[in-house]
């Protein structure tokens, strides 16, 4: 049993093969070259950049099992892209109200690019969810019916995109969000904040959210939700 919330800064997820190609046919009468010596791994592959960012980004995916459970396929760094992908991932979070078959969220694919490390005084996160799926359980009880009445038995999502560019020095934030649901409608949001952060002055163990909203602008286009209504 789990009492802790979710913390949107404990949580901000996400971290994130290719064959050899077939060596080129040999002369029967020439002997085939010997195979070079396995180069030697030492302490300098410890610390190459790659792999240093996808160990930090995988313990982070270990930080947030203490929040909720989660399970995913592979987990990939591409330095020369500037991207991490991660591949089916499906997610157990604890909702607040009661549930009956439980709260499931599963993505196919999530690619997350990586941040410069040279701005050290902003923070830039932007996450791509291809293939996202809903149980009807995540959504609160009193959005259930309105599922039911636009003919839809769950939530599916072919592409979802969270973007977050926080100047840490001023707390100030944009936040936006954009995602289409299949049959049902797309939904953009963009916020200004001038402060955004969390207080743990009463609740260590339960921070909450602090936000100073300066504008939004929310858009939806149906999708054939009007129609189903």
């Amino acid at each position: 049993l789990r009492n802790a919330r979710p913390a949107l800064a404990s949580t901000l997820l996400l971290a994130l093969a290719v064959a050899p190609a077939p060596a080129p046919a040999q002369d029967a009468a020439a002997p085939a070259p010997a195979a070079p010596a396995p180069r030697p791994r030492g302490w300098l592959d410890l610390v190459r950049p790659d792999r240093l960012i996808a160990s930090v980004r995988q313990y982070g995916l270990m930080a947030a099992r203490t929040q909720l459970d989660l399970q995913y396929g592979a987990l990939t760094f591409d330095a020369l892209a500037g991207r991490a992908t991660l591949t089916d991932l499906r997610l157990w979070p604890l909702p607040e109200w009661p549930t009956e078959a439980g709260c499931m969220v599963s993505a196919d694919r999530n690619v997350i690019p990586s941040a410069s490390p040279l701005e050290t005084d902003r923070l830039r996160l932007r996450v791509d969810a291809y293939g996202l799926s809903l149980a009807p359980d995540c959504l609160p009880p009193d959005a259930r019916p309105m599922l039911g009445m636009a003919g839809l038995e769950t939530v599916a999502v072919p592409h979802a995109t969270l973007g977050i560019d926080y100047d840490v020095p001023s707390a100030g934030a944009q936040v936006a969000v954009h995602a289409s649901v299949d049959g049902a409608a797309a939904v953009v949001l963009v916020a200004d904040f001038d402060y955004l952060w969390f207080d743990a002055s009463v609740d260590p163990d339960n921070p909450d959210p602090v936000a100073y909203l300066d504008g939004a602008v929310l858009g939806i286009e149906n999708l054939g939700l009007w129609q189903a209504m």
